[in-house]
């Protein structure tokens, strides 16, 4: 981080001038708060500092992004919602994405954590005047009550964004809470029609016959999540 705050320095305030190397800029006074990024001036001394801090961390998300579309990608749910004609942007951005969002939100809140705590350097590189500055300025003239507060913030906002993500957690899946308050599965029975359309998935038109749903049923009584069976009347049931 350090390294790549003195080289976003040198090419784009040194050779290039287009942004302010160091300070805050222009500020706005709001609630009684001087805001810089509702100016213009503000916003481009922020550019290069947010861009310092996002790079590693938009680099450790996209990676893990895509491991968890390349595994999810090659699983039977997302064949199912193919073979039942669901566009392909529906199925990466409602199927695909609602499952890999669990490891994401965990490193997101961990990280963003981190950001807040241990921006120090970028803002002691471009004379940021924020919280990881007022900390070093503090350990330099030995004032130990502003040392104790921020870490005390530090710590407070770690405890707070994991109470967040384990919000987050019963959101993503459900299935947690409904185990711990004793839900019972709903059993859903499938119509003939239905068994047609969604149980003999795979198979082509011309070819689903009464045959190819029986052998289709037979085939769903092994899956142990989503078991097809019929009850004393012969109903199928899920």
């Amino acid at each position: 981080t350090f390294w790549v705050g003195l080289m976003l320095i040198m090419i784009f305030s040194v050779w290039l001038g287009v942004l302010p190397s160091t300070g805050r800029g222009a500020t706005v006074e709001v609630l009684g708060l001087h805001l810089s990024f509702l100016t213009w001036d503000g916003l481009k001394h922020l550019l290069m500092p947010a861009t310092n801090l996002a790079l590693f961390k938009l680099s450790l998300l996209v990676r893990l992004t895509r491991a968890g579309t390349r595994e999810a990608m090659v699983q039977d749910y997302v064949r199912f919602a193919r073979a039942k004609g669901v566009p392909e942007n529906r199925v990466v951005s409602v199927h695909v994405l609602k499952n890999i969002l669990i490891p994401i939100v965990t490193v997101v809140g961990l990280e963003f954590g981190s950001l807040i705590a241990f921006s120090i350097i970028t803002e002691t590189v471009f004379a940021w005047p924020g919280m990881g500055k007022l900390l070093i300025d503090s350990i330099n003239v030995l004032d130990r009550p502003v040392i104790v507060a921020y870490l005390m913030i530090i710590v407070f906002l770690f405890i707070f964004i994991n109470l967040l993500v384990d919000i987050l957690y019963t959101a993503l899946d459900p299935r947690g809470w409904q185990d711990q308050i004793g839900y019972v599965p709903q059993t859903i029975y499938l119509t003939d029609d239905t068994l047609r359309r969604n149980v003999a998935f795979g198979v082509p038109e011309d070819q689903i016959n009464d045959a190819a749903v029986a052998r289709a049923i037979a085939r769903a009584t092994t899956d142990v999540d989503h078991p097809v069976d019929r009850d004393q009347i012969g109903r199928a049931h899920v």
